[in-house]
């Protein structure tokens, strides 16, 4: 258990990061990480359904988790590997180890007696979606965490989405909206499967790691049949917020007031005009 004191310090310092004699940078509280916080926080408490995403179904939230990916490395080295996925937030019936050694792993986790739900938010507030990985330069953001949602629920009922939210400006100048398009995501998943389709023939490959590469590839289809099922929604947080008004008009104009920072402090391009005009969607 934290201590409670600490968590009385932390109010205050986050409290007064927007003032003058702050200790914080206020980016580390007005940033994306905690604007989606607050807005999937709002939505489930008030069941908010949001563009066919039903957040009264969701049973549990969770932020800064890790889901592991279809192609974890099998061995020291292995040229073709990456990581576990980071999620902004992964939110269903899930499970979460929240052990020091599991660092926050997440895992879907069956329900009792009803469909279960599982996916993932991937949430911006200046940035683009990360181009790739270092063995996979063009498996970008969206696919990986798409392929990493189909993956983790092979053999499962689970409904599985995901979600990419970011400001209105940040969509459109970085594509975010082609870029996650189902058909671009799943196509970018086959590719990736189709690296290790190639290396099982490279005549240097080791036994061991053929082995391997051919339990990887072995998922390619049930991989792609999964991803196809999944529901993709890429949203404005403007337009999440003026849905949000709608069940919870309280927690809307306060999450509106703190989005208007968060442009300001990131500089956003627009910023203080969104900033003047944000107003507008309360009256």
């Amino acid at each position: 258990m934290i201590c409670s004191t600490l968590i009385e310090m932390t109010s205050k310092l986050l409290k007064n990061c927007d003032e003058e004699y702050t200790n914080l940078a206020p980016t580390i509280f007005l940033n994306e990480g905690w604007m989606i916080r607050f807005l999937v926080g709002a939505s489930i408490g008030d069941g908010l359904c949001l563009n066919g995403l039903d957040f009264g179904h969701m049973t549990h939230w969770y932020s800064e988790g890790l889901l592991a990916s279809p192609f974890l490395p099998r061995i020291r080295g292995d040229q073709l590997a990456e990581g576990y996925t980071h999620a902004d937030i992964v939110l269903g019936d899930i499970h979460v180890d929240v052990d020091p050694k599991a660092d926050g792993a997440v895992t879907p986790k069956p329900p009792k007696g009803k469909i279960g739900y599982f996916g993932i938010i991937e949430a911006k507030m200046k940035s683009r979606l990360s181009p790739g990985t270092t063995h996979a330069p063009d498996y970008d953001q969206a696919s990986r965490n798409l392929g990493c949602l189909a993956f983790n629920t092979l053999g499962m009922e689970h409904k599985i989405f995901l979600c990419i939210a970011a400001p209105e400006i940040t969509l459109d100048k970085h594509k975010i909206r082609e870029i996650a398009r189902k058909e671009e995501m799943l196509e970018k998943i086959g590719k990736r499967f189709e690296m290790y389709g190639r290396a099982i023939s490279e005549p240097h490959i080791t036994p061991t790691l053929k082995t391997a590469y051919e339990e990887i590839y072995e998922k390619r289809d049930a991989v792609l049949e999964r991803a196809a099922s999944a529901t993709c929604i890429v949203i404005s947080y403007e337009d999440w917020l003026k849905q949000l008004k709608g069940v919870a008009f309280d927690w809307a104009e306060d999450i509106q007031r703190f989005y208007s920072q968060c442009l300001e402090y990131n500089r956003v391009e627009w910023a203080f005009l969104v900033c003047s005009q944000s107003v507008k969607f309360m009256d």
